[in-house]
């Protein structure tokens, strides 16, 4: 007999209130509940100026699992959390916003989880200068685990430009303090931080330098750590010739000190990072990542990067051939989420000396979630590569999209206290150049070094050079040549040198109708010796059929030598997309490929292998009340045997009339591993100017569990 669950009644009440009461017995949650609609009542009736000057937000719930084949399983939950925001309009140029937050999760098995945070903001805006102040505290109780309590604040000014000329300076200071609370401290530490930035800009000139000093000290685990960086950059853009000729050139120096001691027997040193890469590659074997500098920039807020449900997701840093032990994926954790869910995501270490060929080191990487911290703590080993990247190979599925903000590498020291200090020193120059010889050739030529010195792994020099001509005859006639080179010059590993040649010709025959033709050649070396050859050619078509109907049509074949192993690889693929929007209720996307790939050795037996996939996409608006989306990808061969999954979801409108709309939707998501039967239904009701309700229903189906959700949400505003 299937495991049940029911997840019992959550009202939200957003409404104004100057007042607040905060409470964990879940027996009076009716009775807040009518203070909470009382108070916005009452400032309904007292004016709009202050009401729109307090906000208030509450939510109350409980949740009940039963499991009938064993009762140990069986769980119970409350929650209540209220959110107050008060934010007084003092004037036009002086803002100030506080806010309270408080929640209470109590759990049968756990217990209570108590969480406060208040803070404040206040900004000041002149000609002559903006400044802000922000202040907030974190507390967090827990009744069977360590407690934790933090408090941090940070102030800013930077002058105005009151002439064009004038430079801009920034002053920012902060202090950050963290501990449990508790007689003998298991968390007890402080960080200082301060920084001074000065920018100036005139005409096509951007200049811009930074000096950030950050002290960290950790009295528990005996450990300091005194970070001291300077950061400079130059921009300079122009053009001659009546726009004819454009260049630009860029220079950036980085240069960061990491001065730590610890003496204790242990501690954990943060690895620098000169480079975050995040993409989704569906092949993490080779190909490069784009670089996403919001994976490494020390926020823990703001979103770098969405692993989405069985989609590819590849996220990765380059640590310069030092020593990794863990890596931290920092996450904006989604509220009412189980942990052990999260921890249902698996992931594969890929590590690269070039950041283009890659080798898989480990297979489901053990991970671990720190619920305090909210991120992923992934084991590594201790890998030494330039590169190190986390490939998705399963997702959470319960859960839904992750959100991630910051991937951070870490480095275990054992010992009886030791000190020291970790220099990097990073420039880079850029020069961009474009030219125009006639109305209908465009010149393009750029050149990147970038030199990473450190006093502790690997040294590295990159050059890149890229030079592209493109000549437009015709409308049939469109030839493109590009040539490229990349040199990796390293101290602790092989020098690497890619080369890459290629010739394609694009041409559109009809208003319908494109199509182009591509032949590539690439050379690998590997300190100046050729490792690798191979040649790609493609032919890619794209066509009009009908009006609201179009095609994609691409063939690829690629081959490939590799001298070191004597082996040859031949790969080849087709891809077919079908995209129709002739109804303007439906819309249908089928697409399907095929791939084949072989390798031929001298040493070994050849390897060869097949397969493809076809997916489905269908969006249909049947009526006014009645709206289907189905999904499906079918996989066969060797190479996407795997790759089965079908999502099927239609949707009825069951009433709707001026106020109110009550709609039911079912949701089959199914795959290899999973099948997920999902019944939802949504009520939505505007009983007035100042109140809507809410109701959420659903109900999951699972191989193993069945799981009621039901959520009421009561909002009032003013």
């Amino acid at each position: 007999m299937a495991k049940q669950a029911w997840s019992g009644l959550i009202c939200r009440v957003a409404a104004s209130s100057n007042n607040t009461l905060n409470r964990s017995n879940p027996t009076i949650f009716c009775v807040l509940g009518m203070l909470t609609v009382a108070g916005g009542i009452l400032l309904m009736l007292s004016g709009t100026a202050f009401a729109k000057s307090v906000n208030l937000d509450a939510a109350w719930g409980m949740n009940n699992y039963y499991d009938s084949e064993n009762s140990e399983n069986d769980s119970h939950s409350y929650r209540q959390r209220y959110f107050l925001n008060w934010y007084p309009a003092i004037s036009s140029r002086v803002n100030l916003n506080t806010t309270m937050n408080y929640a209470r999760n109590w759990q049968s098995k756990t217990g209570y989880n108590e969480f406060a945070s208040p803070a404040v903001t206040l900004d000041v805006r002149n000609d002559l200068f903006n400044a802000d102040l922000r202040a907030s505290m974190n507390y967090n109780n827990r009744e069977n685990t360590f407690n934790n309590r933090s408090r941090n604040w940070e102030g800013s000014i930077r002058n105005g430009a009151l002439y064009e000329l004038m430079p801009i300076l920034t002053l920012r200071y902060g202090e950050t303090y963290e501990d449990d609370g508790a007689d003998y401290l298991i968390t007890d530490n402080e960080s200082r931080w301060w920084e001074a930035a000065l920018e100036w800009n005139y005409r096509q000139l951007r200049t811009y330098y930074s000096y950030y000093l950050r002290t960290f000290d950790d009295f528990v685990e005996q450990y300091t750590n005194d970070n001291i960086r300077h950061f400079g950059r130059v921009d300079y853009t122009d053009s001659l010739l009546n726009n004819r000729v454009r260049y630009g050139i860029s220079q950036t120096v980085n240069l960061n000190t990491n001065e730590f001691e610890f003496r204790g027997d242990r501690a954990e040193i943060s690895v620098p990072v000169s480079q975050g890469l995040a993409g989704g590659d569906a092949t993490p074997q080779f190909g490069t990542l784009p670089d996403n500098a919001k994976l490494i920039d020390g926020n823990l807020d703001n979103l770098a990067f969405t692993i989405r449900i069985n989609e590819p997701a590849n996220i990765g840093v380059r640590t310069d051939f030092q020593r990794v032990d863990a890596l931290y994926v920092s996450i904006q954790e989604p509220p009412g989420v189980v942990a052990d869910h999260l921890l249902a995501i698996r992931w594969d270490i890929y590590s690269s000396e070039d950041g283009s060929d890659w080798v898989r080191e480990i297979a489901n990487a053990p991970t671990q979630y720190n619920i305090i911290e909210h991120r992923y703590e992934v084991q590594t080993g201790g890998l030494q590569a330039i590169h190190l990247k986390l490939v998705v190979t399963d997702w959470p599925v319960l859960t839904g999209d992750v959100n991630i903000t910051e991937m951070e590498a870490y480095q275990t020291v054992v010992g009886e206290g030791a000190s020291g200090e970790r220099r990097n020193d990073s420039y880079t120059t850029n020069f961009n150049f474009q030219a125009d010889p006639t109305d209908n050739t465009v010149f393009s030529y750029f050149l990147g070094w970038n030199t990473s010195d450190n006093n502790f792994g690997n040294d590295s020099e990159r050059i890149s050079n890229n030079a592209s001509l493109q000549w437009n005859v015709n409308r049939y006639f469109l030839p493109t040549v590009s040539v490229s080179d990349l040199q990796n010059k390293n101290s602790d590993v092989e020098d690497t040198e890619t080369r890459n040649y290629s010739l394609s010709v694009q041409s559109h025959p009809l208003d319908t109708y494109d199509t182009s033709i591509g032949l590539s050649r690439f050379e690998t070396y590997v300190e100046s010796e050729k490792r690798r050859t191979g040649h790609n050619l493609s032919w890619l078509n794209s066509a009009i059929l009908y009006p609201r109907l179009t095609t994609q049509l691409d063939f690829i074949l690629g081959t490939s030598t590799d001298e070191l192993r004597d082996t040859d690889s031949t790969n080849a693929s087709v891809y077919w997309r079908l995209t129709s929007h002739v109804r303007d209720n439906l819309s249908v996307d089928f697409i399907s490929e095929y791939r084949k790939n072989s390798t031929e050795a001298v040493f070994v037996e050849d390897i060869e292998s097949d397969g493809g996939s076809s997916s489905l996409d269908i969006n249909w608006r049947v009526s006014d009340l009645l709206s289907i989306r189905g999904s499906g990808v079918l996989g066969y061969g060797d190479s996407a045997d795997d790759y089965d999954s079908v999502f099927i979801s239609p949707t009825v409108i069951l009433m709707r009339t001026a106020k109110s709309l009550v709609q039911s939707a079912y949701m089959f998501n199914a795959n290899r591993n999973d099948t997920i039967h999902t019944f939802n239904l949504n009520w939505s009701w505007n009983l007035s100017e100042y109140f809507s309700f809410n109701a959420i229903g659903n109900y999951l189906i699972l191989e193993d569990t069945n799981i009621w959700y039901i959520n009421c949400y009561l909002t009032s505003r003013f």
